[in-house]
C-alpha cells in the first residue's frame, strides 16, 4: 500500500470499529480507481460481527443492525473515505476548502437533489453527503428525489426529503438512515474518527477537536 492507501485504511478502519464496535471482525482491501476520480484512494471493507442485540433495542437501531443497514453503512463509509483522501495532504493534514464551495460543487454534481439553502452542514458532513449521494446514485436512486434539509440534529446527519419515489422510496429511506448512522462517528469540525462530546451543544467532535473546545473561554 501507499501512505495514502495505508492513511485512508486506518481512518475506514476506525468508522466501523466505532460503529460496529470492538468485536467486528474488519478487512480493508485496495480497490481499482474509479476513472471518473482519479485523485481518490479506493478501499473496500469486510465486516464481520455477532448481530445480536438487547430485546429492549430501539426499533430504529434494530433496522441499522439488519445485513443490509450494516452494508449500506460500509459503502458509505467507503464512498467517505475515498472522497476525503482527494484532500489528503501529507503528513497528516488536508487541503483546506470552503462550505460555499464545497454545497457548489454538490449542486452542480447532482442538478435537482439539493436546491438552494437545503444544505446546512460543515464541509465533513457535505463530503459525507457526497459519499451518500455517490451511493444512490450507484443504486439507480436519484430519481425523482429532492432534498428537503440537510442538517446536525441531535448529533446525527438528518436527510429531510420532499416525498420518496414509490418504487425506489424503500431504499432511498435505507440509504438515508445508513448516512445517519455513520454520521455518528465522523467529527463534524474536520472529519476525522469521532464520537458522541457532551458540552454546551451535543456534538460527535474527534479527540483533538473536542480537546481544542474545551480549551476555549
Amino acid at each position: 500500500m501507499t501512505s495514502r492507501e495505508r492513511r485512508a485504511a486506518r481512518e475506514l478502519h476506525e468508522y466501523l470499529a466505532r460503529l460496529f464496535g470492538p468485536e467486528a471482525t474488519i478487512a480493508i482491501d485496495p480497490m481499482p480507481v474509479r476513472p471518473q476520480h482519479a485523485d481518490r484512494v479506493e478501499l473496500e471493507a469486510t465486516v464481520k460481527r455477532t448481530p445480536a442485540l438487547p430485546a429492549d433495542t430501539d426499533a430504529r437501531t434494530r433496522r441499522r443492525d439488519t445485513p443490509e443497514g450494516a452494508a449500506l453503512a460500509v459503502e458509505i463509509a467507503e464512498r467517505y473515505v475515498a472522497v476525503r483522501s482527494a484532500r489528503y495532504a501529507l503528513p497528516s493534514g488536508l487541503v483546506p476548502t470552503m462550505c460555499d464551495r464545497v454545497s457548489e460543487d454538490l449542486e452542480r454534481s447532482f442538478p435537482g437533489l439539493f436546491p438552494a439553502g437545503a444544505l446546512q452542514v460543515d464541509v465533513p458532513w457535505l463530503e459525507l453527503v457526497r459519499a451518500t449521494a455517490e451511493t444512490l446514485a450507484g443504486h439507480d436512486a436519484l430519481a425523482g428525489v429532492v432534498s428537503a434539509q440537510v442538517k446536525s440534529k441531535f448529533a446525527e446527519l438528518r436527510w429531510y426529503v420532499d416525498g420518496l419515489p414509490e418504487e425506489t422510496g424503500d431504499e432511498i429511506a435505507a440509504i438515508l438512515d445508513a448516512a445517519s448512522f455513520l454520521s455518528s462517528v465522523v467529527c463534524e469540525a474536520c472529519g476525522a474518527p469521532g464520537a458522541y462530546r457532551k458540552g454546551g451543544w451535543v456534538r460527535i467532535l474527534c479527540d483533538d477537536c473536542n480537546s481544542n473546545r474545551r480549551k476555549k473561554p
